[in-house]
């Protein structure tokens, strides 16, 4: 019985976290990051709205 409650419980969180829509924004556009390539523009960016950047380095090799 107890086996049966919580595959019960399972499933159902399952099909809730299918069924929900994405994140969506204040204006009600989904919410992606939008990645910049330039440093300096991303930084006064950053700046202008009082918002942390991140680094992203990455080496192939």
């Amino acid at each position: 019985m107890r086996i049966n409650s919580v595959l019960m419980v399972a499933v159902v969180l399952v099909v809730q976290t299918m069924l929900m829509p994405p994140p969506t924004s204040a204006e009600g556009q989904e919410q992606k990051i939008k990645w910049a390539d330039n440093f300096d523009q991303a930084l006064s960016l950053a700046q202008a709205q009082k918002k942390p950047i991140l680094l992203d380095f990455f080496n192939p090799n």
